[in-house]
């Protein structure tokens, strides 16, 4: 998580979006979406290497 509250004033500065207000509801269902994402089982790479892709290039084994 960001902790430099100079560098968090740098971001928000260089924010060109308008701010979109969110309630508790969305917020909760952004972040399960976001919680989605970095599912831990992944990591340890459950799907393994395929034997081909689409591109027709070589897999690395």
């Amino acid at each position: 998580m960001l902790a430099d509250p100079p560098e968090m004033a740098r971001i928000a500065a260089a924010n060109e979006l308008a701010p979109v207000p969110l309630g508790d509801e969305e917020v909760s269902r952004i972040l399960a979406f976001l919680a989605a994402l970095t599912d831990p089982a992944a990591l340890a790479g459950r799907l393994g290497v395929p034997e081909t892709v689409p591109s027709g290039l070589p897999v690395p084994r």
